[in-house]
């Protein structure tokens, strides 16, 4: 057998989505949909470095991970973007990545 076959010939397509991972995924976003007025309350209280912090994490769970390098140029503009909302210039932004 090679590496990254499976002995079920009718698996999962390849590229087809995780049923599982997609309804956890709706099920968190509804979630924070209801929560989200509290959740800004407390982001609002803290500081921009964290603030821009808790804001992404929250983007991680409804967005789905870049599948690929066009994706994943996707999400650093957004990331950027986010930085730039909250007047980070890019050293800034450097250095709370590497925290």
């Amino acid at each position: 057998m090679k590496k990254g076959q499976t002995n079920n010939p009718f698996g999962r397509p390849p590229g087809s989505k995780n049923l599982i991972q997609a309804k956890l995924r709706k099920a968190i976003e509804n979630h924070l949909q209801i929560k989200m007025p509290d959740i800004l309350k407390v982001i609002a209280e803290l500081d921009s470095k964290d603030r821009v912090k808790a804001y992404l994490e929250l983007m991680r769970l409804v967005i789905a991970r870049p599948l690929n390098e066009d994706e994943a140029d996707t999400a650093r503009v957004q990331s950027e973007m986010v930085a730039r909302f909250f007047g980070m210039n890019k050293t800034n932004q450097d250095n709370n990545n590497n925290d």
